[in-house]
């Protein structure tokens, strides 16, 4: 798609839609990465409340796709996490059907332990299901499941954002207690999360108000699974039920998992089939016109060999962007140069050529310009060279005078930038008025005086 927010994040596909905005699977310019961004506009104070709250969830786990940084412009705001490339356990449940105890046992593990440094950080998930735990592309591997959408997550000591007489959460995993209206807690995660291994083992059948999780719980062949899902364990109406059986379900769960692994480390289904698990994004980004296919793991992406020479200088012959993303950015440099130049020759002929009209109107426009296209109009600047003075390849960038730059983002002073975010100014997590400037031999955030 090209729509490049705040000089950062290059949006190339939509990946999926809902209440608390859209997700893509996009570029992250500053680590040369792909990543997954949500986007959300800024349109509802809620929402965008809650967004923020999101992006605060920066809990590094194996288990968890936590957000690791975010930016905003204009009216947009995006997060950037993780891609996790294998799709959902939902998505899993409509390819492969119910899923065999033991592979259950060992997705349960990962959720809980997951959840656990979650909690243990001080979050409560709120809306833990199928649809929210993603999977790595890990083949016909044991499978690596991560709980992801913080959009509803919040502290235990957070002030509510919800209504009275409006819950948050899926049908069928809120916890008795949540749905009484209770403040949000660990525990109530740990009561979703068994529900979840009941539609993992019984997809027709949970959630489903009709069918009581007793008839599910009676299907169950493994004693400690059922005795872990069951009333007396994370199906438990006692909140500290739930955490006294999350806390011994290792030990309880790995005999069944051990017992019920294939030679290659892999699982199966309920039919007898082997789990398969594959990169979902890879397909989506497959056909004419595509970027070729990278590593979008978080493992593989951080193992990816980086670029030697600076990756947006030359947009359009870099392996690591997809090919049309050059001429694009050319052909957006070009109208935003036509459009200065008309209205320079707007502003002389309005103005009879004087002084305060060059100066007024044609400056005002220019100024906008180089914020709403930082990296449009930057493209053409070289990359360093041996011969490059001090003051960086395209000479110093000069502070303007736009007064409070309006794209916000998470990057701090001295932080690195890139070459295509030279002269774009921002203003930084701490508050602080800063520019992308060229200096002791690299691109680095700088302080500008307001």
């Amino acid at each position: 798609m090209g729509q490049v927010i705040a000089g950062r994040f290059d949006l190339l596909e939509p990946l999926a839609g809902g209440g608390q905005g859209t997700v893509w699977v996009a570029r992250d310019l500053r680590r040369q990465q792909r990543c997954a961004a949500k986007v959300l506009r800024q349109s509802d104070s809620a929402a965008l409340l809650r967004f923020v709250r999101e992006q605060g969830v920066q809990v590094d786990h194996p288990h968890l796709a936590s957000p690791y940084g975010w930016a905003a412009e204009d009216h947009e705001v995006a997060i950037a996490m993780p891609l996790v490339a294998g799709g959902s356990l939902e998505d899993a449940l409509a390819d492969h059907g119910a899923l065999s105890e033991p592979l259950v046992a060992h997705l349960l593990l990962q959720i809980l332990d997951g959840l656990s440094a979650l909690h243990a950080d001080g979050w409560v998930h709120r809306d833990v299901k199928p649809a929210n735990v993603l999977l790595e592309p890990t083949g016909t591997g044991a499978p690596h499941a991560r709980l992801g959408d913080m959009g509803l997550a919040m502290r235990v000591s957070d002030a509510r954002l919800t209504q009275l007489g409006l819950l948050h959460g899926t049908p069928g995993f809120v916890a008795p207690e949540a749905a009484a209206g209770a403040h949000p807690a660990p525990a109530q995660d740990l009561f979703a999360a068994g529900r979840t291994a009941l539609r993992l083992l019984a997809p027709a059948a949970v959630p489903d108000e009709t069918t009581a999780p007793t008839d599910v719980l009676a299907g169950i062949a493994s004693p400690a699974l059922r005795d872990l899902l069951g009333e007396g364990g994370l199906g438990s109406e006692d909140p500290e039920v739930r955490v006294r059986a999350a806390a011994g379900a290792p030990a309880v769960l790995a005999p069944l998992v051990a017992a019920g692994r294939e030679a290659d480390g892999g699982f199966l289904t309920a039919e007898g089939e082997p789990f398969e698990v594959f990169d979902q994004v890879q397909d989506l980004m497959a056909g004419p016109g595509r970027e070729t296919a990278q590593p979008t793991s978080a493992t593989a992406m951080a193992a990816a060999p980086q670029p030697t020479r600076h990756p947006a200088a030359d947009p359009a012959m870099d392996p690591d962007v997809h090919p049309e993303l050059g001429a694009r950015r050319w052909a957006w440099a070009l109208i935003v140069l036509g459009l200065l130049a008309v209205a320079t020759a707007l502003a002389l002929l309005l103005g009879g050529g004087s002084e305060e009209a060059a100066g007024g109107p044609a400056e005002s426009s220019a100024a906008s310009s180089s914020v709403t296209a930082p990296t449009d109009a930057a493209v053409s600047a070289p990359p360093p060279t041996a011969e490059s003075s001090a003051e960086g390849p395209a000479g110093p960038a000069t502070p303007s005078s736009t007064g409070s730059p309006r794209i916000i983002s998470s990057v701090r002073l001295r932080d690195g930038c890139l070459a295509a975010e030279r002269g774009t100014e921002v203003r930084g997590v701490d508050g602080r008025h800063l520019m992308c400037t060229w200096g002791d031999g690299g691109y680095a955030w700088t302080e500008v005086a307001s």
